[in-house]
Formats: C-alpha cells, sequence, structure tokens
C-alpha cells in the first residue's frame, strides 16, 4: 500500500501530464475511503471528460475543415469534390448537406451559363459572318455599279466614234461618186475623186474588220495558223509597206533589227504578227507629226522582242494602262480625238497573248513612246 506521500506525488505527475495533453493516464484506485481517494476519483473524472471534449473538438474541426476545402475547391471552379456525410445527422451533416447543394446550383449555373456563351458566341459568329457577306456584296455591287457605269460611257463613246468612223468615209464615198457622175469633169479630177473613194472605202473597211475581229476574240472564235515565219522578211515588208506613208508626212522611218543577218524562222501564226505589226505602226504614225518611228527587234532566251517606237504625243502614265481596253484610245472623249475606232490596241494585245507573249509600253507626254510585244520562237 502506497504511503499519503507517494499518492500525492503521483497526483503531482498525472496532473502534469494531462496539462500536456495526455488523456491517456489515471490515477488507481486505492480502494481507501480517505480524502485522497475522493480526489482521486474527481481527478479521473476530470481526465475523462478532457478527454471526451478533446475528441469532440477533433471531430468538429476535421468536419469544418472538410467542408471549408469542399467550398475552396468550388470557389476554384472544382466541382467534383462533395462533403462526406456521417450517420450521426448532426449540425454538421446538416450543414455538408447544405454546402453540397450549393456546389451542385453553382455548377448547374456556371454550365449554363457556359452553354448560354456558347450560343451567343455562334450567334456572335454567324452575325459576323453575314455582315462580312453584306459588306463583301456592297463592294461587289458598288464594283459592279462602277463597271456598268465606266462600260456605258465607254459604249456610248465607242458608238459616237464608230459612227464617225463609218458616216465620214461613208458620206465621202457618196459625195465624190456624185461629182463623178458630172460629165464635164476632166480626167485629173477623175482621178483624184477615185482616189478619195478608194481611200474612204479602206477607212471603213478597216473599221469593219476591226469590229469582227473583236466579235471573234470576245467569242473565243479566233482561228490560229501556225506556220514557219521568216522574221527578217516580215521586219522588212512592214518597213517597205509604210515608207511612203511616213514620207507623205515627212517622217524618219527605219530599223533596228538586231536579229542575225541570216534568216530567223520562228513557228507561229504570220497574219497575228503582221495584225501587231501593223497596228503598232498605225498608230505611231497616225499620232507623230514630225521626227521618227523605228522598229525594232531583239532576240531574247526562248522569245523575239518587237518594239515600234515614235517620237509622238506620248500618252498620260494614267491612260497608260486604259489604252489596251476596248473602245479606248488616249482620251477617247477628247474633241480633237484622233481617228480611229479605239480597237486596234485591244485586238494587239488579245493576238499576243493568243500567241503567248505579252506586251506592254513606256511613253512620255509630248516625248513619245515605245510599245514592246514578245512572241515565243515555237509556239
Amino acid at each position: 500500500m502506497k504511503s499519503e506521500k507517494e499518492r500525492i506525488i503521483e497526483m503531482i505527475n498525472v496532473l502534469n501530464e494531462t496539462a500536456k495533453g495526455n488523456y491517456d493516464i489515471q490515477l488507481e484506485s486505492s480502494h481507501q475511503e480517505d480524502e485522497l481517494s475522493q480526489l482521486s476519483d474527481v481527478i479521473n473524472k476530470v481526465i475523462d471528460s478532457l478527454k471526451n471534449q478533446t475528441v469532440r473538438l477533433d471531430y468538429v474541426d476535421q468536419r469544418i475543415n472538410q467542408i471549408l476545402e469542399t467550398i475552396q475547391h468550388v470557389a476554384n471552379g472544382d466541382y467534383s469534390v462533395s462533403c462526406n456525410l456521417s450517420i450521426e445527422k448532426d449540425i454538421f451533416d446538416a450543414l455538408a448537406f447544405g454546402v453540397n447543394m450549393m456546389k451542385d446550383d453553382i455548377k448547374s449555373g456556371i454550365e449554363e451559363i457556359e452553354r448560354k456563351n456558347k450560343r451567343l458566341m455562334q450567334s456572335n459568329k454567324e452575325y459576323k459572318s453575314l455582315h462580312d457577306e453584306y459588306k463583301s456584296q456592297n463592294r461587289k455591287l458598288l464594283l459592279a455599279k462602277e463597271k456598268a457605269e465606266e462600260s456605258d460611257r465607254l459604249k456610248s463613246a465607242f458608238l459616237s466614234n464608230m459612227s464617225h468612223e463609218i458616216r465620214t468615209p461613208m458620206n465621202g464615198i457618196i459625195g465624190f461618186s456624185k461629182l463623178l457622175k458630172n460629165p464635164k469633169l476632166n480626167g485629173d479630177k477623175r482621178q483624184k475623186y477615185i482616189r478619195i473613194i478608194e481611200k474612204a472605202g479602206h477607212r471603213m473597211l478597216n473599221t469593219i474588220n476591226e469590229i469582227i475581229n473583236i466579235s471573234k476574240i470576245e467569242s473565243g472564235l479566233v482561228d490560229i495558223s501556225i506556220k514557219e515565219v521568216n522574221i527578217n522578211k516580215k521586219i522588212e515588208e512592214m518597213y517597205q509597206f509604210f515608207k511612203s506613208e511616213t514620207d507623205k508626212k515627212a517622217i524618219h522611218l527605219s530599223c533596228n533589227n538586231k536579229l542575225s543577218a541570216q534568216a530567223i524562222i520562228i513557228r507561229s501564226d504570220e497574219d497575228k504578227i503582221s495584225a501587231i505589226l501593223t497596228n503598232l505602226i498605225k498608230n505611231a504614225i497616225k499620232f507623230t507629226n514630225q521626227g521618227e518611228i523605228i522598229i525594232g527587234c531583239i532576240s531574247k532566251e526562248q522569245h523575239l522582242e518587237f518594239s515600234v517606237k515614235d517620237t509622238g504625243i506620248g500618252i498620260p502614265i494614267d491612260r497608260q494602262k486604259a489604252i489596251f481596253n476596248r473602245f479606248e484610245q488616249g482620251d477617247i472623249e477628247d474633241k480633237l480625238a484622233f481617228q480611229g475606232s479605239g480597237l486596234g490596241l485591244t485586238i494587239s494585245k488579245a493576238y499576243v497573248e493568243i500567241l503567248g507573249g505579252t506586251i506592254w509600253l513606256e511613253s512620255l507626254v509630248g516625248k513619245g513612246s515605245i510599245f514592246y510585244f514578245t512572241v515565243p520562237m515555237q509556239h
């Protein structure tokens, strides 16, 4: 049996352990009915009470932490975590159930918002597509309107020009034919009137031929006849053909043929090459009042480069592309516009492209122009 002192020391040790949070140690029962035994019983009951409270606090702390953790996951957008429910059905279960319900409501709300946003984005995308399509169609309509207005302007100018090109020589033919009926007309005048009629007839025939040619080009009915062409001979023919015409205007006509002296033979459409050179040289003569015209040709790799240079009136920069369009001259609406259908360069450009070449020009107003075009050596 322990002495009273030992029992007191034991009580002190147990109390010290309890103060440290150790509730698993208790005082032994002495089976004595003294005051120390009663005190020991009281201490043991206090330790049991503290132990029970500590367990409860741990439970409360665990449940609260779990609820807070679930709320944190929801706040971060993670709806996969839920609060666990116990079998005790206490206040923490009610709180956990409420948090789970709140999480599910938030999740459903977010999903609904996302669906609405998705539908809204799709609607915005469709609206943007429709808006872009509307703007594109509007631009196309404006462009078509401008082209239609430009086409009307050109057609009106062309029809006016064609009317002049046909009526003028026709009036000359009719007028001088009437004069030829005069029996008193002497031989010299008769020959003069016949030459005027012939010139007017050629002018009208040329206009009609150009209208027919441009119609064939527009409908894709241009015939191609590929055969051997002697280029040196062709340039000489062009020179001889136009020499008398340039002499009448006191314009010096020359050739700058840089091909070898031997015959240069290529396979191409001779008639198309002749038509291109004829149109370019005619234009040079028409728009040159003094100076010179030079017909040139040079061999470059797999093609020949032809050129027709003049010292004429030149073409403004803003009109240099337009002159290759149908029905246009350098300035077709100018009251002083030179005679002609305005189809020559359009026909020439089409023929060059049919032969597989390109055509371009260099020009300065008041200085003159150089027209270039290429033809492949083998078609």
